[in-house]
């Protein structure tokens, strides 16, 4: 009898220690691909570094005619080690530029600590965007993020090798400012919102439109063919006989600012 209990005692001990082994050896492999991971984040960083050094750097100059103003920009290197996102209305100059060659993107989602993230999806649109559009200037919009980072926003680390790929901030202060949607802005009206990330969006896409005209889209549009071929003014319906707001081209004058300043 003893020596049966001193079987099961001893089978309990080797299932136990081969379990604590194969834990082990699991935590081991996880440490070793976490480590992997942040080799290829370190290298992807050092060369993304060299690309927006070379693609953002302000003292840029060159033998031949310069550059539209819309191209000298730069994001600013902070003492936390992210990079500062510029304010929209501090750059306009980027925005009257050819303005019907604007295209924009609306991220209102609200971000721990101000750190602008995006996800795959997001940014394949954008990239499918940019690179349809080679001449045309992408702006992408954040409205509770100031910052990025290369290691903690690596999704937004592809987009900054594309010259025409502008990442900048919403200051919801003023961007309201003598528009129709002042007075809204003034009440915080979008703060009492049920659904702040969704009516903060609806109402942005159609204020970047009137102020500074261009094209909205989605974050989940994926663009196939140069915006060139469609005419301008124009809304998308998603069937059913009914108009979205998830494709909007209106101009910044005319009948496409009379349309978007009704619709505000």
């Amino acid at each position: 009898m003893n020596s049966n209990k001193s079987r099961i005692l001893i089978v309990i001990m080797l299932v136990t220690i081969l379990i604590l082994y194969m834990k082990y050896q699991k935590a081991q492999t996880k440490l070793f691909l976490q480590s992997l991971d942040l080799k290829y984040l370190y290298e992807r960083a050092m060369w993304h570094t060299e690309a927006v050094e070379e693609f953002y750097s302000p003292d840029i100059t060159t033998e031949t005619e310069p550059d539209p103003p819309y191209m000298q920009r730069s994001y600013k290197l902070q003492q936390t080690g992210n990079y500062q996102l510029p304010d929209l209305e501090d750059n306009e100059a980027e925005l009257y530029f050819q303005s019907h060659t604007n295209i924009f993107f609306i991220i209102s989602t609200i971000f721990q600590a101000g750190l602008a993230k995006l996800n795959p999806r997001q940014t394949c649109a954008i990239e499918s965007a940019a690179r349809s559009n080679p001449e045309w200037k992408v702006f992408v919009l954040f409205v509770s993020a100031t910052e990025f980072s290369f290691f903690n926003s690596p999704n937004i680390v592809p987009l900054l090798p594309y010259p025409n790929v502008f990442l900048r901030r919403v200051n919801m202060t003023t961007v309201g400012l003598g528009s129709p949607v002042e007075e809204m802005f003034e009440r915080g009206a979008l703060n009492n919102s049920s659904f702040i990330v969704e009516h903060t969006s609806d109402v942005l896409r159609l204020l970047t439109v009137y102020k500074y005209g261009g094209t909205y889209l989605d974050t989940d549009v994926v663009v196939m063919k140069s915006l060139d071929e469609l005419p301008l003014n124009y809304l998308v319906s998603e069937g059913d006989g009914f108009v979205a707001n998830g494709i909007i081209n209106l101009q910044a004058s005319g009948v496409g600012h009379t349309l978007a300043e009704s619709m505000l």
